[in-house]
């Protein structure tokens, strides 16, 4: 047993060790890894829609939500120069179903998001946005949504240089686990 105790402290003398060296991040990928030597992880939820490196061209959304109660929008940043100032959205978003479209402008915008006008080099429109990390739920339970259609796209005012937005968006039917994009 106290093998065991002398093994773990040693594990959490070294992650601690490397958190200090490489950063909160490696030492956190470390520490998964680790405890998925020790057992299965509990699984994370698949992502409807994986938008890949958004920068200059946007990247078009259509997805079966058949059965969802919530949707999770999520955006996050692939190495802008300037984060906070990097401004990306959902254009042209509707949920559709047998009783007709819905644009997601006509719905609350979620928490940390607003609806703004987000311009790329050939169209502006009014678009749920937010800056990069973030992560909000849409409420549709019982509203018999089938398909969610937008245009995901980081505002042409991001691309200048100085900030050079670079985007990855997602849509989830579950809650996700930001470390497990």
């Amino acid at each position: 047993r106290s093998q065991v105790v002398t093994t773990r402290d040693s594990e959490a003398t070294t992650l601690q060790a490397l958190e200090l060296v490489n950063g909160e991040v490696f030492a956190s990928h470390l520490r998964r890894a680790a405890q998925r030597l020790i057992a299965d992880p509990p699984p994370t939820p698949l992502s409807l829609f994986d938008s890949g490196v958004v920068r200059a061209a946007p990247v078009t959304v259509d997805i079966d939500i058949t059965g969802a109660s919530r949707l999770w929008l999520v955006m996050e940043d692939l190495g802008s120069y300037d984060p906070p100032k990097v401004v990306g959205g959902w254009m042209k978003a509707q949920l559709s179903g047998p009783q007709g479209v819905v644009p997601l402008v006509d719905l609350p915008a979620p928490a940390g998001a607003t609806f703004r006008k987000l311009s790329t080099k050939t169209e502006s429109h009014e678009s749920l946005t937010a800056t990069p990390f973030w992560k909000g739920a849409i409420d549709i339970a019982g509203r018999g949504f089938t398909r969610f259609n937008a245009t995901v796209a980081v505002d042409e005012a991001s691309l200048r240089p100085e900030t050079t937005g670079k985007v990855r968006f997602f849509v989830f039917m579950e809650d996700p686990d930001p470390k497990m994009l």
